[in-house]
């Protein structure tokens, strides 16, 4: 029986203890997402940090929201939390998150909704699917609507 590229990675990936994965995600990446819903798009740059050790995790960066290809909004973003590996799910507990708005928008009123609603999603987010994670690439997946995020290593853990 000969395996297809993505069966054999996907053993291997299952052939990894989570300990390793724990250790693996150790390190500094820069993740940046690209959701689009009808007119509106959201764009998400973090740098997130991973120490297995501890079980923390922080991340820092920008959200932008765009209607209609014009930019509505633009959020600073921190969050600090713990996370841990179980299997291939990559869970995280945002223990503290701050969402701060960073533009003069039209409505301040809907953008301050905008902050709540992110700063809930933040908190609230689900376990990803971890897909990959070597020296170079952390890759998962959300379950819930198939969206892939792929992060490249800024620097590794200590």
């Amino acid at each position: 029986m000969k395996l297809t590229v993505k069966q054999a990675a996907a053993a291997m990936l299952l052939a990894v203890s989570p300990l390793t994965m724990a250790a693996d995600i150790d390190g500094t990446w820069h993740c940046e997402d690209d959701f689009k819903a009808g007119t509106t798009r959201i764009n998400s740059v973090l740098t997130q940090q991973y120490d297995s050790a501890s079980s923390k995790t922080n991340a820092q960066g920008q959200v932008q929201i765009y209607n209609q290809g014009q930019l509505s909004y633009q959020f600073d973003v921190s969050i600090r939390g713990t996370f841990a590996i179980n299997g291939r799910m990559l869970s995280e507990h945002a223990e503290q998150v701050n969402v701060q708005l960073s533009n003069q928008p039209q409505d301040m009123q809907q953008a301050q909704v905008m902050r709540d609603e992110l700063e809930k999603a933040f908190k609230a987010a689900p376990p990803v699917e971890l897909l990959q994670i070597d020296d170079q690439q952390l890759q998962y997946k959300e379950p819930q609507t198939g969206e892939t995020t792929s992060c490249q290593r800024v620097s590794a853990g200590t």
